[in-house]
């Protein structure tokens, strides 16, 4: 493992602003699983993001590490992606890497970190 381990103490304390946000908050501090489902820009990802890596960066966590399995299946025809495995699946990836640049208080390097640091995987149903 990488010496650049990243901490609970890095992840900047974010607080609910809608009602919903504060019901998800409140569930997953009950133990709760949650489905979060609405409208585009509701904060769904951010929040799950953020509930997920608070609770796996938790020394006394049982939990290793944040997996996000996404679907990459295009909305429109993209054609034949040449390239590696990871290259092909990268521009999927950039919401979760945007988040982490929040998250982590604009520590451009901090998603990868987390990445070879097996602290956070990133799987696609496609290679599942």
């Amino acid at each position: 493992m990488s010496k650049h381990i990243i901490k609970l103490d890095a992840l900047v304390n974010i607080k609910p602003i809608t009602k919903n946000q504060v019901k998800a908050f409140e569930s997953w501090a009950d133990g709760e699983n949650l489905v979060l489902a609405g409208s585009a820009g509701t904060g769904k990802t951010f929040v799950a993001m953020y509930l997920a890596l608070q609770a796996s960066l938790e020394p006394s966590t049982p939990y290793h590490k944040v997996v996000v399995v996404r679907s990459i299946v295009p909305t429109r025809d993209m054609g034949y992606l040449p390239g590696t495995k990871e290259e092909k699946v990268e521009p999927f990836e950039t919401p979760y890497k945007t988040i982490s640049l929040e998250l982590f208080d604009s520590d451009s390097a901090v998603y990868k970190k987390l990445i070879n640091n097996h602290q956070m995987e990133f799987i696609t149903t496609s290679f599942v």
